[in-house]
């Protein structure tokens, strides 16, 4: 049964700040009927959970600049992320903070920031109203500059500015208490680079059904082969080829790859057991799944190697039972997996891809 949405606001506002891995905020997600809150492996961007039937939309991110919360950290992988803000849009029909409606005409909504310092705002799409700060959150509405309609009232925490002193203090002393990592070891290298060869057996028959069936949506498309090359060109250094073994790409160039980081003894394991990651062409790096069986686990799910780095994503839009049969053929002994325990455990795994990648960089 539905939360009537007079209740929501007063339901949602004791989660501002939570962790994604609150129970509370997880048992709201599971009373609502929304995807469960979302896996942030970015800094950068905002990780949104959309309630269609209420009108409103949850927030998430890792970087939030208040004490306590700053700098951004990592636990088991992934960011420590954090409800940030939540939007109530024209269709919410609830109140807000038990006094305002979605309605609230602009003028009145100016008159009661004028109270507050730096209460309004404007930038070239948007005009915003604060019109209640209190206990570290702040309830602001917002009106198009363009037609004057009202676009969203949005509940948020309060932040520091960007260029506030006190986050290079508290990034300071976070690096100064942070354990250090200790540094890979890589499998010997021999003293040829690389060169193409066959895909593994279970890659060719992922082959095949790309030519014939198909992949679905996936943004995602297999080579014929493993290629040398990609790797070079993408970091300006021809030892990349050693770790990167290519054998997919995206629509937009981005490489798809085994990183040849597992060893016995310092000689190789078979590339299907190496972690995949992907190189995106606009910069994009993160990995994907711990090795070939999972990855073929989260293609089956339909869930694309871009999107997992780009945007954390750990759904798909449509399943693929095709590549399903194909990771239960060849590796029997995985079992099903589902994607967010997929994507959770490589990025707590090989989570220094990115370090190494600047590492490797020559340009």
């Amino acid at each position: 049964m539905a939360t009537p949405s007079d209740d929501l606001f007063e339901q949602v506002l004791p989660l501002l700040g939570r962790r994604t891995d609150d129970p509370a905020v997880i048992a709201f997600h599971a009373a609502r009927g929304l995807k469960s809150p979302p896996v942030v492996t970015k800094t950068d961007m905002l990780y949104d959970v959309r309630d269609k039937e209420a009108g409103l939309v949850l927030n998430y991110q890792a970087e939030v600049r208040r004490a306590g919360f700053y700098p951004p950290r990592k636990e088991g992988g992934k960011y420590v992320a954090y409800l940030s803000s939540i939007e109530f849009r024209p269709s919410f029909t609830g109140r807000i903070a038990g006094e305002f409606a979605v309605s609230l005409p602009e003028a009145d909504a100016k008159a009661l920031a004028l109270r507050l310092e730096n209460g309004t705002w404007d930038s070239p799409m948007y005009r915003g109203y604060v019109v209640r700060r209190v206990d570290g959150h702040e309830v602001e509405f917002v009106y198009d500059q363009d037609d004057d309609t009202f676009v969203e009232v949005r509940l948020q925490l309060e932040e520091l500015d960007d260029d506030d002193p006190a986050l290079e203090k508290w990034a300071a002393e976070a690096q100064a208490s942070a354990t250090p990592t200790p540094a890979r070891v890589f499998p010997k290298r021999g003293s040829r680079a690389p060169k193409n060869e066959p895909l593994p057996p279970a890659l060719a028959a992922l082959n095949e059904l790309q030519d014939g069936d198909g992949l679905g949506d996936i943004d995602f498309e297999m080579l014929a082969e493993i290629e040398a090359g990609g790797p070079k060109a993408w970091t300006g250094n021809p030892a990349a080829e050693h770790e990167f073994r290519v054998f997919a790409q995206d629509g937009s160039g981005g490489l798809v790859a085994f990183w040849v980081v597992q060893h016995d003894g310092g000689a190789a394991r078979p590339l299907v057991e190496q972690p995949v990651v992907f190189l995106g062409s606009e910069g994009e790096v993160g990995p994907v799944a711990k090795d070939l069986a999972d990855f073929l686990h989260l293609l089956a799910a339909g869930v694309g190697p871009y999107e997992v780095v780009e945007y954390g994503s750990t759904e798909g839009e449509t399943p693929q039972p095709a590549i399903a049969e194909l990771a239960r053929k060849f590796f029997p002994e995985r079992g099903d997996r589902d994607a967010q325990t997929i994507v959770l455990e490589a990025q707590r795994d090989y989570g220094d891809l990115s370090d190494r990648l600047a590492a490797l960089n020559k340009r």
